[in-house]
């Protein structure tokens, strides 16, 4: 799948196909204006150590994009409630995830690579049925209101740049 990406990419930019972990880049410090992490974190062995790595090359005004998966969504909440934790072909539960985040430990995996968000764009994915729209209520009245909009959403847009 990445390799017949890269190809198609290759048509009209500089495309290097290699494992994220394990590659040196050859690029100066201070190179990149954006650096975009698409649905790359959660299938990473060590996701902390690659965005402290990637920073060095982040310009000082440059931003980090990624986008995450939530493993707070209503679904995966109802799952676990009911004994389950089941891996899908696609999803939130993707079969090859090899990391879950909440969007307060996404604040502090950001942070302690030296990066500061600076927005984060929430993808909703909407109650399916009765039972989720019951227990989101109930989970808004044990734990505040304001947890709402992170139980629908399935994914989060992370803008973040370096930290002074």
């Amino acid at each position: 799948k990445s390799k017949n990406s890269a190809k198609i990419a290759s048509a009209f930019a500089s495309v290097i196909n290699e494992d994220v972990e394990n590659v040196k880049l050859s690029y100066d410090e201070n190179f990149f204006d954006y650096i975009i992490l698409g649905d790359v974190l959660e299938h990473l062995n060590n996701p902390w150590k690659l965005l402290k790595e990637l920073r060095l090359y982040l310009k000082q005004d440059g931003y980090i994009l990624a986008t995450i998966p939530n493993i707070m969504h209503i679904s995966v909440i109802k799952e676990i409630i009911n004994g389950k934790f089941t891996y899908k072909e696609n999803g939130i539960l993707n079969i090859d995830h090899l990391r879950f985040f909440t969007l307060n430990e996404i604040y502090k995996m950001f942070e302690a690579s030296n990066l500061q968000i600076q927005e984060v764009y929430y993808i909703k994915h909407y109650t399916q049925g009765d039972e989720e729209k019951y227990l989101l209520e109930k989970l808004c009245e044990i734990t505040g209101e304001e947890n709402r909009l992170q139980y629908l959403s399935g994914e989060y847009i992370v803008k973040a740049t370096c930290r002074n």
